[in-house]
């Protein structure tokens, strides 16, 4: 379809209208004699690829080159292709294209809910819709079912003229195809920037291609562990952010990915008036469930070349790290990269054994019990019998060939799974241990922290 004032010739073009659905489809169309209809998605809406010549979904959002298609025709086939989610984004030409039918939704390019059909001269008169008898029999008017919506087709005119502002030329035609130049350069810019953020995050799924290609519509469709679908727009909603969730009517390839349970994907896309601010927004709002924060990257490098650091840190690494690195200096990274509150001390996950004594707690008796987390100013103790907040306690702890001697308060204590380390247990303060002690834990744990990277080496 040539983006354009409606030609005179009613056997070519056709507005009808008002659309039924979000589909564009031919009123009634009936017998198609001696002829097969071969349907094609000229750009889906899901997940971004288009595989000629075989029947795509509406879930597919990537514009693909014709000659696969054309390649596939034959004289009792007929090429349909569905342009609803391509013509928004992409010129659309059915010269070029050399289709039979072509279908979109005004609606889609910032006008009014109307369809749009264009048909090669002459197929549509081998069409035998039911129609009623007072209907002009001649094509475009003998698949209509009555007076066309006048108003609608105005409103199309406009929405052509206000794409065609876009761009600058001397023809209508030339106008649209500046327009749809610096239209796709903007969405296009603005949808990477909007994939590859999704891409950092964890526990976020992009189902679809990169954008490797130009020829990819800017939407994007993703999933979230543990969300459904409309709980993510519903909560994108609460910030006055608009997004879409459901199968889009691609509901074979939403359930082919095992979606369909799951209430499909949600789908945000860029049109020409979105901006950088408000994709940064949705990738804040996206970020802001402590299930979905962003995956950090740390450089660890032997090279000291600021050029590079900066550039480093200018693509979003969380740090910089020279080789060999201090563990303070990587932990600390490490933790104001995934941490709210960042700790200022390491605290080491392990498994180390201790012997907790009886220390002030009436009645208690020593006994063997496992540290699952270690600092050098405390630790965590595993137990199914832990002493109640406050209590003082004497302890042995045995590391390597070490044994310290350790008294410490319990700070807190969980006698169920709802502790922070998901077992019952307490943590303890040391509030007496030998210095020297106190070196062999913070060198015990430097040695972890930093003993894959030194083999990395």
């Amino acid at each position: 379809m040539r983006m354009g004032p409606l030609p005179h010739s009613p056997s070519r073009y056709h507005c009808r209208g008002p659309a039924r659905s979000r589909r564009t489809r031919p009123t009634n169309c009936g017998r198609v004699p001696k002829r097969r209809t071969r349907k094609r998605r000229r750009s889906s809406e899901i997940l971004g690829r288009d595989y000629l010549p075989i029947i795509t979904s509406d879930a597919l959002i990537t514009a693909q080159a014709s000659s696969p298609a054309l390649s596939a025709r034959s004289a009792t086939a007929s090429l349909v292709i569905d342009a609803v989610h391509y013509a928004p984004h992409f010129l659309t030409d059915v010269v070029s294209l050399d289709v039979d039918f072509l279908f979109c939704s005004a609606y889609k390019f910032y006008g009014p809910h109307v369809g749009i059909l264009y048909a090669r001269e002459g197929l549509l008169d081998q069409f035998e819709p039911d129609r009623l008898r007072t209907q002009n029999q001649r094509a475009p008017y003998r698949i209509e079912t009555g007076t066309l919506n006048h108003a609608a087709i105005a409103g199309l005119k406009a929405a052509i003229q206000y794409l065609a502002s876009i761009g600058e030329g001397k023809s209508l035609r030339s106008k649209l195809t500046s327009a749809f130049t610096i239209i796709h350069e903007h969405e296009f810019a603005l949808a990477r920037e909007m994939y590859e953020g999704l891409k950092k995050i964890r526990n976020v799924s992009i189902h679809g291609p990169s954008f490797d290609t130009a020829l990819r519509a800017p939407t994007v469709s993703f999933t979230i562990d543990g969300k459904t679908a409309e709980e993510v727009c519903k909560k994108l909603a609460e910030k006055g952010i608009c997004a879409w969730d459901g199968h889009f009517y691609a509901i074979r390839a939403i359930e082919a990915l095992g979606l369909l349970a799951k209430g499909g994907v949600t789908r945000v896309g860029v049109l020409l008036y979105n901006t950088e601010d408000e994709i940064a927004r949705f990738l804040k709002e996206i970020k802001k469930n402590p299930k979905t924060r962003e995956i950090p990257v740390l450089v660890y490098s032997l090279s000291r070349d600021t050029a590079l650091r900066e550039a480093c840190l200018n693509e979003g690494a969380a740090a910089f790290l020279p080789k060999p690195v201090d563990p303070e200096e990587l932990y600390a990274a490490i933790q104001k990269a995934t941490e709210e509150r960042p700790r200022s001390y390491i605290r080491l996950t392990t498994c180390l054994s201790v012997i907790i004594g009886s220390g002030q707690v009436a009645g208690a008796e020593s006994r063997n019990e496992c540290v699952t987390a270690i600092s050098e100013h405390g630790m965590y103790v595993s137990t199914s019998k832990p002493y109640p907040a406050g209590s003082q306690v004497s302890m042995t702890l045995l590391l390597g060939n070490a044994s310290m001697k350790i008294d410490g308060r319990v700070l807190y204590s969980f006698d169920n799974s709802k502790s922070p380390l998901r077992t019952p247990g307490m943590g303890i303060k040391f509030s007496r241990i030998n210095p020297g002690d106190q070196a062999l834990i913070k060198a015990f744990i430097g040695k972890q922290i930093t003993g894959g990277l030194r083999q990395a080496e």
